[in-house]
């Protein structure tokens, strides 16, 4: 996982299943764009070295949703912090 090393890194978990997808990097603004979602009820988890990794919990998605989160913020944290 270096190549992720200093990089926001995006997952969304499949609160019904447990499962994990496929983790997505932030462009340089913080942006991104997770494609072909199963519908389902998800957390949102971002984490990046240095911050608490937050966890947005019960993103709804349905076949052919486009889904603006808006911002999201981090906080400054050590490395094994969590915030739901």
């Amino acid at each position: 996982m270096d190549r992720l090393r200093g990089k926001k890194v995006v997952v969304l978990v499949d609160e019904g299943r447990g499962t994990t997808l496929s983790p997505s990097v932030t462009n340089t603004k913080g942006d991104f764009v997770l494609t072909n979602i199963p519908t389902g009820t998800y957390t949102l988890r971002v984490t990046m070295d240095g911050f608490k990794t937050l966890n947005r919990k019960g993103i709804a998605v349905s076949a052919g949703d486009r889904i603006g989160l808006g911002s999201i913020t981090i906080e400054l944290g050590a490395l094994t912090d969590a915030v739901d």
